[in-house]
Order: C-alpha cells, then structure tokens, then sequence
C-alpha cells in the first residue's frame, strides 16, 4: 500500500532516491488516470476511455479489459510502447495539498526507491531542493494545472450527456463476457450537438481530448483481441504481445510529456 509523504527537509535531508527501473508496480492497472495533454500521444498506442467515480468522470488510457491486467507492462516489468502515461513517469513522486489547500512535492515511501545510502539527493547542499527535483516538481505543476482543464472538460461533456457506457465484450470459455466500468462519448450524439453545445465544448478546450479518444478507439480491438487470446487455453504458445502491439520500448526521461 502507498504511503505518500511530503518532501521535507526534516524527513529527508538525509535521504536518496532511485530512478525506476521497472514498471511493476503498474501491472496489476488495467486503467490509468490521463490529463488532456497527453491525449495526443496515448491515442497512438492506447485506448483512450472514461471511469466514473460517484459522480464524476474522469478519461483513462486502458491498459486491460480484465480487472489486475496490464497487457502493457512485460513480466520482468518492461514497458511495452513509445509514451508513458505521466501518472507512471513521476513515479514514485505526485503533488499533494496540504489543510490549507498549498501543492507540496511528495513521495511514496513505500516504493523502494527512496533509502538512506543510494541514489540521487533530495536537497543539495545548500539544503535547497536538487535539480532533479526541482524539475520533476514544474513536471508535476504542468500536469496538476492539466489535471483543473480536464476535471472542467469532463464536466462539460457529462452535463451535456455525452458520455454513456462502453459497450464492450471478451470471449471466455467460448462464452461473450461483458466489461463493465468503462465509459466512452456517444459519437452520434456528439455530432448532433447544435451550435452552441458544440462551441461549450470547443471552449473549455475539449475537442483534442474528444477527437483524440474517437482515434484511439480502434486500439481497443487490439486490447479484446489479445485478451481472447490470453483466454483461450487452447491457443498454444502464449500470444507474442510485444509483435502484436508493434513497439518497441522507449526511454523515459522527466523532460515534460
């Protein structure tokens, strides 16, 4: 379980951090949480989709249509395609508010790459926050004030009542098996909007985020594809999934998205 803490001087002056190496910790996601910023880049490779929680929604790239499968993450913990979603490059870092609503840098505790005695520093020696740092936290910020134009994109897409349930299904045991949980915008709904809905959602910068998830539908043919597959037992040998997606894995760097 995460144990997220705020970067203080107090806590960890004294403390290093390492750089991921693997992407484990993310195999068991079969969604993750995007920001419309990277609509752009997860279209090309990942389905792009939408998940409610009470009464909100809220776009995800689909990373599996079983729950606890990431079919974009190797067994030895490899990231199988070009872009990683920002949720997982900042890892084991994400911005958090304190009582009084301030954003503070913080860090997961619990995920192995923060010790006493290996890595890069948090603070130099001036007791400042390290380079690295300092760029990982206006990383964050871009994508925190990403995070308020997306919350305000899907806002306007549900009041508009855009968004319905993802009809989709998987094959097990010869069987169709419907996925739940998963939300898409009705398309045909969305080309009727008049004028003046179509401009609400133009103006709160919705339509990269809505084209984009349109374009990226067709990758998840790709995902039911190789989850029937995964399913099927009588399919010998295990389905070449790194061919299938067509990529090869790229190098992660905290340069922006």
């Amino acid at each position: 379980m995460a144990n997220i803490v705020a970067l203080t001087k107090e806590l960890f002056s004294d403390k290093f951090w390492k750089r991921k190496d693997d992407f484990l910790f993310a195999s068991k996601d079969n969604f993750v949480s995007i920001v419309e910023l990277e609509a752009g880049k997860v279209l090309l490779n990942q389905p792009i989709g939408f998940v409610k929680n009470e009464d909100r929604f809220f776009p995800v790239a689909i990373q599996g249509i079983l729950p606890g499968q990431n079919l974009y993450v190797t067994v030895d913990g490899k990231w199988r395609i070009g872009y990683v979603p920002a949720y997982y490059k900042f890892h084991p870092f994400r911005l958090g508010a304190s009582q009084e609503g301030t954003l503070h840098l913080c860090a997961d505790l619990e995920s192995g790459l923060i010790n006493d005695n290996e890595g890069e520093p948090f603070f130099d020696e001036n007791g400042e926050p390290s380079e690295n740092i300092k760029i990982i936290t206006n990383g964050l910020a871009v994508f925190q004030e990403n995070l308020a134009k997306t919350v305000q994109i899907c806002h306007v897409l549900a009041e508009l009542n855009l968004i319905k349930e993802w009809d989709l299904s998987y094959i097990n045991q010869g069987e169709n098996v419907l996925a739940k949980g998963f939300y898409c915008v009705d398309e045909d709904l969305f080309n009727k909007l008049d004028e003046e809905n179509f401009l609400k959602v133009r103006n709160c910068g919705g339509l990269p985020l809505v084209y984009g998830h349109f374009f990226s539908v067709g990758n998840m043919e790709s995902l039911v594809k190789i989850t029937n597959q995964f399913l099927d037992e009588s399919n010998k040998p295990v389905p070449d999934f790194d061919k299938m997606f067509g990529q090869e894995d790229d190098i992660l760097s905290f340069d922006g998205f």
